[in-house]
């Protein structure tokens, strides 16, 4: 075990004897970017390190990119040719300090300590260059970063093993639940035409009819998140309709908001009642089109703001629409008239007017409890999964700031 020594650098901690503490802009050079004016096939990064346009332009590799504004703490090493906009820095190397050893120090880099709170979380140019750096000496930052290299790639095919597996899940959790509502669960039996293009074939007994015979509609507070309070009449807005807590089959608390009780005298037609639903009436992507929550429950709820209520018509239990509701074979018909470019609007009409399929009511709620029942055993599943997935990225995090400062020591 080598002797250790406090860096004076509270994120740092200790590193060993050996080695120095010093600003990082006597070790590289930053570099804002700016926007592309040509086209072409060289990828353009941005905050967050997502390649998301090309553009003719290049520069060349390798570098660091590191955030400027938004999603700041996610470096990424580039060593071809690449672009970026102005709302990241790239980092090169002055003389022979290693860049991807840099490149390791920025991801364990404690981003609060200098981090300026503007609308966006920001890094300056001058932040970067003042962090602190533990500094090795050449030949240990080329095997800090070689050995760091190996081990990453280890843990990142696992992590997208992994990840994987999961989209795989939840694949199969959506076959599951088509399969159910569109079938039934009790085997083969006959079948006749729906009448209904994307319905198809429905087992005999079943009907196919629109939403507008089963339900009846209304919109949600007219009401901005400045209208929020910390309690008060539980609301729930299409932002939480679009989480991804929300399962579209109940309604938790963690979706919930609240506003003033004075909505409730002024507004009774936004609340939502048991048997319910709420749908989100705008979406950033087309998957999001037909994002509702469904409230199983008799407690007091009110529709928040872009969203559109179904009041149920029958008062009784339609978690067997709630499983119908998320699948993509229904959302399709929501999906193709969906209008906008950046945000999709779904009309209420168009609501309204798309169809569902109707099974009689003993016959919903055995699907519903099969589907209670194959959810949560599928759910259970993801969950250990995507728990997997961040104990690995803690551990590749943890493993990286344990060698880049010196902790852990890769040997000659």
């Amino acid at each position: 075990m080598r002797e250790m020594k406090d860096s004076g650098i509270e994120w740092i901690g200790e590193i060993p004897r050996g080695w120095e503490i010093s600003k990082a802009k006597y070790f590289i050079k930053i570099q804002n970017g700016s926007d592309p004016t040509t086209d072409g096939n060289i990828p353009v990064y941005g905050s967050g390190s997502e390649s998301f346009k090309t553009c003719g332009e290049y520069k060349e590799g390798p570098t660091v990119l590191i955030g400027r504004k938004g999603t700041i703490n996610i470096p990424r090493y580039i060593e071809g040719k690449y672009w970026n906009v102005d709302t990241a820095f790239d980092v090169h190397s002055l003389g022979k300090f290693n860049l991807k050893y840099y490149f390791y120090c920025a991801v364990s880099f404690d981003y609060k300590f200098y981090i300026s709170q503007t609308t966006l979380p920001s890094m300056t140019q001058t932040n970067y260059e003042n962090i602190f750096l533990p500094i090795p000496n050449s030949d240990e930052q080329h095997r800090i970063a070689d050995f760091l290299d190996r081990k990453c790639a280890e843990i990142d095919a696992v992590i997208e093993k992994t990840k994987a597996a999961v989209e795989e899940y939840k694949k199969l959790k959506q076959s599951v639940i088509t399969e159910a509502v569109t079938k039934g669960v009790r085997g083969p039996r006959p079948m006749k035409p729906s009448g209904v293009e994307w319905i198809g074939d429905v087992p005999e007994g079943w009907e196919a009819d629109k939403v507008k015979h089963l339900f009846t509609n209304g919109k949600g507070l007219s009401i901005t998140k400045e209208n929020l309070v910390e309690t008060g009449l539980p609301v729930i807005s299409y932002g939480q309709i679009h989480s991804k807590n929300n399962s579209g089959t109940e309604i938790t608390d963690d979706l919930l908001r609240y506003v003033d009780f004075q909505y409730q005298t002024d507004f009774p037609q936004c609340e939502v009642f048991q048997y319910d639903f709420v749908f989100a009436d705008t979406s950033e992507d087309y998957d999001g089109c037909g994002n509702c929550a469904y409230k199983q429950d008799s407690s007091i709820l009110f529709g928040g703001y872009h969203t559109i209520i179904l009041h149920s018509n029958s008062k009784k239990d339609n978690k067997y629409f709630a499983y119908l509701f998320k699948t993509d074979s229904w959302r399709k018909q929501l999906r193709e008239v969906a209008t906008g470019v950046k945000l999709f609007t779904i009309a209420q009409k168009t609501l309204m007017n798309s169809s569902v399929i109707i099974p009689p009511e003993s016959e919903q709620q055995e699907i519903s409890d099969y589907l209670d029942r194959k959810c949560a055993g599928i759910d259970n599943i993801l969950a250990k999964k995507q728990q997997f997935i961040k104990e690995l990225e803690a551990y590749k995090k943890s493993l990286i700031y344990e060698y880049v400062t010196g902790k852990k020591e890769v040997k000659s």
